[in-house]
């Protein structure tokens, strides 16, 4: 009898691991601490002067821009990046790149600089 719940016992552990491993496997990589936002008509000027509101503000910096692409990922100084952070981020490139159209992306890295080397390319 002891014997069988101890198999019980393995058969959901067992059964946990691998309903978590699968939840892993479908939740997309994240950036910690960054966020990335493809920005319409992004310039080099345009990226500059952000790079300088950004060093104001203290709190973020940019951690890579395409502007072929209109890519810009802005990176947190404290390492950590909320969803409140993105939304206060928005109306700060909104305003200084002149449109409306800044969408914030979910591309993890080797995304938004495969994304940036095909423009280049083309």
């Amino acid at each position: 009898m002891e014997r069988n719940s101890f198999i019980k016992c393995l058969w959901i552990i067992g059964l946990i691991l691998i309903a978590h491993l699968g939840l892993q496997a479908s939740t997309p990589p994240s950036q910690p601490g960054r966020s990335a936002f493809r920005i319409d008509g992004l310039t080099s000027a345009t990226r500059d002067a952000l790079a300088q509101d950004l060093a104001l503000d203290g709190g973020f910096r940019i951690a890579f821009a395409c502007v072929p692409a209109g890519i810009l990922v802005v990176e947190s100084t404290s390492g950590s990046m909320r969803q409140e952070d993105t939304d206060r981020l928005l109306p700060l490139l909104q305003n200084r790149s002149g449109t409306n159209d800044v969408i914030p992306l979910t591309l993890t890295a080797t995304e938004w600089e495969s994304e940036c080397e095909n423009v280049r390319n083309q």
